[in-house]
């Protein structure tokens, strides 16, 4: 690694590698948020973002980064902002991404019309950081430690310095900082050193030297006299018990005794996880140390249930951080960390890219060789002088403690500004904008009157339902059938994927324009795929319903499946598998699907675990999902309904003209789910570390939709565990011994087949695990053995017949009848017999359907919780 420095003040560090064909170049501005001024907070962080708008010579830079493949992005912290591209180590590329950041160094627009729209994006980003309660916690603590220093406060910024800052005052600060002699560049990665130079000579050398003077920051944090307390009290679940001391600057010598010592509490079998999580008192701990250019802050937490003492934890926490010398720290527990540190530090470096971006921070705390400072510097700590810095640091008076304290309601008090009340009620309008509903008759016999079905000649089927609805909706649902048994044998993950590839841009437009085209038209469109079916909602308006309807021909006919978004949709499901497979919820779904329904590993519908789901998703590539769209979907194996206040005729000719010539290439056969008779079992799973377990059971019966005891089956789950709290078994175990906050049975049944499964679902603490089983089970047994009683029925159909009124009120819901009823051949007359099978029933008829089918020595349960307190089970 070379530093150079050109005539104008800019630092220029080259940093070669020829181990990976890849270059990684990295701009550093001296500006953070450390920097701004009262009623500017976020400056530095919204000029991040407008940075990226353009210049007069670079104006589309987001769009010329993305067709040249490049990963770039921005941050800002306290003392810095930087800007960073990752590329093939192509020489064109790079000598595009050295002009464009000296053009942009100096040549920014900062235009008002993209602060305009860049604050509302700032914004939410603000917004999605006040959603987490362990951030927020952070910052009032960060707060009320730095009473007069900028650390105090956010690098984000406050959401009115963000709404209302002027872009003059934005535009003085961009001119102010973004300077070279106020910057750092560095190129790492495969380059020729000499040529890399010159390129840079010719592009940064050419920005003339600045003549403003920067004047250094004077603010001191004093001494804090006396421990302070902050606590957070907002909607949550699990409690958190927070500390936070004052710490040297980045640069100072107690940096790499301090990380050290960081290392020892926090590691895995670290101090704080013997003090709180072994000993049940908290279920994780965390630990961090800023690396910052002036005096900063250590600090440490725990996350503990909702249940769990704060104050027993937050008295074992301190314990462990103030009174060291009372279990002294060992040898042994300094040779861990360091090498752990030196890993850490060690892995970076073999990462030319990660290193080139990861200078940033040593850059902003003083020099980029504070990097390699630290790293020799943690070899040499010792045992004495972890436990200096200790006692020095760790102290009553330097500490500042936080609480975040779960509530069922959030209720801050927000002080209302000035208004005028005579303009205000002046502006009222006399009359609704809003289009009028009609009153429509809800029954299946008017449903039917006013279908009208058509084919058309692209194969679609199409059922669609013209009504006057409130503000002229229009509600679309499409459901998309492909392949068989062979042709989608081992595609179970890559279906999975299709729903959220769906939106990630066609040939014509890119994720971002496909969102607001969506926007624009006041519409809005969701994809759900899964075995051998997609359906596809679109909700608009009868005035925009011709331009979404070919928007969305363009998403099903021309996606594109973009490189980038492929990837990023495939690391966010893995993560998003990975966080769910945690949940007890999930692995009983897992275990009782696996045993009710057994199913070869390559079959489409085989219910994949976390380990198997990432192992097929990272064998796939963008071409698996492009063959697939190409292949397998098509009009022709298709059924759609349209329920609104729209044209039919036009509805028709539109959904003819989208999808004409739109066929599949591959049959369509829908694959065979029959009954299977499955024997009872009961399956305990042990999941670690959750205070609330899921009960799942389930029963096959071979009774699907069009069998004659159907509608018996329908009002004996209703019975069961169905309802608002009034069911046999929300009765017993809510009501009655209060074990649990959901408990519930749905029946899922087939239209085709002979088959239904009577689902049952519990929350509870693993503790009541047993009390749970009996409970269920015995109702289980009284239902099948004593059956309901006459006030049960008559009560329970009243409710269930409303139920199933209500539902054929929704659009949505009809929607979805109208497609199922297409799919399976019947109309909603098929429902009205339903309806008067449940109003006729007598108990003798519920009854013995319930001894038919409902023996609970045939019901499989699962129970997914943490049940032995980390012991083994026996």
């Amino acid at each position: 690694m070379v530093e150079y420095r050109l005539e104008n003040g800019l630092r220029v560090v080259l940093a070669p590698d020829k181990s990976k064909p890849t270059i990684s170049v990295n701009v550093t501005y001296l500006v953070g948020s450390r920097m701004e001024s009262a009623g500017e907070t976020g400056m530095a962080h919204l000029l991040e973002h407008l940075v990226f708008k353009g210049t007069p010579s670079n104006p589309q830079i987001f769009q010329e980064l993305t067709r040249r493949g490049m990963r770039p992005n921005g941050t800002t912290w306290y003392d810095r902002t930087n800007y960073f591209e990752t590329f093939a180590a192509i020489p064109e590329d790079l000598e595009w991404v050295l002009s464009m950041e000296a053009d942009r160094m100096v040549n920014s627009v900062i235009a008002k019309k993209d602060l305009d729209s860049e604050m509302t994006v700032v914004r939410n980003e603000m917004e999605r950081g006040d959603n987490n309660v362990g951030g927020m916690l952070a910052q009032l603590m960060e707060a009320t430690a730095f009473r007069w220093h900028a650390y105090g406060k956010p690098t984000i910024g406050a959401r009115s310095d963000v709404e209302n800052v002027s872009i003059e005052n934005l535009q003085a600060f961009y001119r102010k900082y973004y300077q070279p002699d106020n910057a750092v560049l560095v190129v790492a990665g495969y380059f020729e050193p000499q040529q890399t130079l010159d390129l840079i000579n010719r592009y940064f050398g050419a920005i003339l030297k600045p003549t403003r003077h920067l004047r250094p920051s004077y603010t001191v944090e004093p001494p804090q006299e006396g421990p302070r307390r902050v606590e957070l009290a907002r909607v949550g679940e699990n409690r958190l018990v927070s500390v936070l001391y004052h710490v040297p600057p980045a640069m100072h010598p107690d940096q790499p005794a301090l990380e050290v010592l960081r290392q020892v509490l926090t590691s895995t079998g670290g101090r704080l996880q013997e003090a709180l999580v072994k000993q049940r008192k908290a279920t994780s701990v965390w630990g961090s140390i800023s690396k910052t250019y002036d005096p900063g802050y250590a600090m440490f937490g725990a996350q503990l249930r909702r249940d769990d003492d704060p104050a027993e934890a937050t008295r074992r926490l301190l314990q462990a951080l103030e009174e060291i010398t009372e279990q002294p720290i060992t040898d042994e527990e300094i040779a861990r960390a360091q090498q752990a540190i030196r890993s850490g530090l060690d892995r970076q470096l073999d990462d030319p890219a990660s290193f080139g971006v990861g200078l940033s921070q040593s850059i902003a705390v003083g020099d980029w060789r504070s990097f390699f400072w630290f790293r020799e510097q943690v070899a040499k700590v010792s045992t004495a002088d972890v436990t200096r810095v200790a006692q020095t640091y760790f102290k009553p008076a330097n500490r500042t403690l936080g609480e975040f304290v779960p509530m069922p309601a959030s209720s801050p008090v927000v002080v209302p500004g000035r208004a005028d009340l005579t303009a205000m009620l002046d502006a009222l309008p006399t009359q609704s904008s809003v289009a009028v509903g009609e009153d429509f008759d809800s029954t299946p016999a008017n449903i039917d009157g006013r279908t009208i079905r058509a084919s058309l000649k692209n194969g679609l089927q199409l059922a669609m339902l013209p009504k006057k609805t409130r503000g002229e909706r229009v509600v679309l649902e499409f459901n998309l059938r492909w392949g068989d048994s062979e042709s989608l044998a081992s595609k179970g993950a890559l279906i999975s994927l299709i729903s959220n590839m769906m939106l990630s841009g066609t040939e014509k437009y890119g994720r971002t324009q496909l969102a607001k085209k969506f926007e624009q038209l006041d519409s809005g469109v969701a994809f759900n795929a899964t075995g051998q079916s997609m359906t596809v909602t679109l909700n608009t308006r009868r005035r925009h319903f011709a331009e979404a309807v070919v928007l969305l021909s363009e998403i099903l006919r021309k996606s594109t499946f973009p490189q980038d978004e492929f990837e990023r949709i495939k690391r966010s499901r893995i993560g998003a598998v990975r966080t769910a497979a945690l949940e007890p919820s999930t692995q009983a779904s897992l275990a009782l699907s696996r045993y009710l329904t057994p199913r070869e590993a390559g079959d489409v519908r085989y219910v994949l675990d976390e380990k198997e789901f990432e192992t097929r998703v990272n064998a796939l590539s963008r071409t698996d999902l492009v063959e697939f769209w190409r292949s397998f979907p098509g009009a022709d194996h298709a059924w759609a309904s349209a329920v609104g206040d729209f044209d039919p005729d036009e509805m028709s000719r539109l959904l003819q003209d989208a999808f004409s010539g739109w066929y599949s290439a591959q049959a369509y056969r829908s694959i065979a789910d029959p009954y299977q008779d499955v024997p009872a079992k009961t399956r305990l799973i042990e999941v670690r570390d959750k205070k609330n377990a899921q009960l799942l059971g389930g029963l096959h019966i071979p009774v699907g939709e069009k069998d004659h005891d159907y509608p018996a089956l329908l009002v004996a789950t209703h019975l069961f565990g169905g309802g608002f709290l009034s069911s046999r078994l929300a009765m017993r175990l809510r009501q009655k011994e209060g074990l649990s906050y959901s408990v519930s049975a749905s029946l899922s049944s087939s239209a085709s087949a002979s088959k239904s499964t009577l689902n049952l679902s519990a929350i509870y603490a693993p503790q009541n695990r047993a009390r749970v089983e009996q409970a269920v089970l015995e109702e289980m047994q009284r239902m099948f053995a004593d059956g309901f009683s006459v006030l049960e029925l008559e009560n329970g159909r009243k409710a269930l017949l409303q139920a199933r009124r209500l539902a054929l009120t929704e659009d949505r819901a009809l929607g979805t009848g109208l497609v199922r009823n297409l799919r399976f051949k019947r109309d909603f007359s098929f429902a009205a017999i339903v309806d008067e099978r449940i109003a006729g029933m007598t108990l003798d008829e519920l009854n013995a359907v319930v001894r038919k089918y409902c023996d609970p020595g045939k019901l499989s349960l699962v129970f997914a919780g943490s049940f032995y307190d980390g012991k083994t089970p026996g």
